[in-house]
């Protein structure tokens, strides 16, 4: 479905990503792993066409996607629903405060169902995230970034069994 090869971005002079190369199948839920500054949304962005300096190759569908403007990206289908920080805009401080004392795990399971949903119809699922215990729940295989390189990757299930590979990569 999607096939990422030697996949490199920069910001200005800084490189971020280093020739990333991974792939997701159809109705596969693959999570990108990583601490802050790990390359995650870099990855997505440059998957996306969001970012001028980059270079690689992405394939989605079996077509080279990796010189199209985003517009063009997104009518053949691959979606990206960036990470907001405001997620509750029309809610005043307070509200989001009350937000936040909510139980942790009714939002972490409202997403998680929504994203075996999406699964179960089908729909392929490159996801970026940190918790090592939400990529358990909804992922099949997981690639884990650290300085902007692929340094493990494997099964979510190979992943519990590597404690190692969480301490080094995953843990704060």
């Amino acid at each position: 479905m999607l096939t990422v090869e030697s996949l490199s971005a920069w910001y200005g002079a800084a490189r971020i990503l280093y020739e990333l190369s991974f792939d997701v199948g159809r109705g596969e839920v693959v999570a990108l792993m990583g601490r802050n500054g790990a390359g995650k949304s870099t990855t997505m962005k440059a998957v996306m066409g969001l970012l001028a300096q980059r270079k690689g190759v992405v394939r989605f569908n079996g077509e080279d996607i990796s010189g199209r403007k985003p517009f063009e990206i997104a009518r053949r289908g691959l979606g990206f629903t960036p990470e907001d920080r405001r997620i509750f805009v029309d809610l005043t401080v307070m509200e989001n405060l009350d937000v936040g004392r909510q139980p942790p795990r009714l939002f972490a399971e409202q997403m998680a169902n929504t994203i075996l949903a999406l699964k179960k119809q089908g729909l392929s699922i490159l996801l970026s995230e940190q918790n090592i215990h939400f990529a358990r729940l909804v992922s099949d295989r997981v690639y884990v970034l650290e300085k902007g390189q692929i340094h493990w990757k494997g099964s979510v299930e190979q992943l519990d069994r590597n404690p190692e590979v969480q301490r080094t990569y995953l843990t704060v």
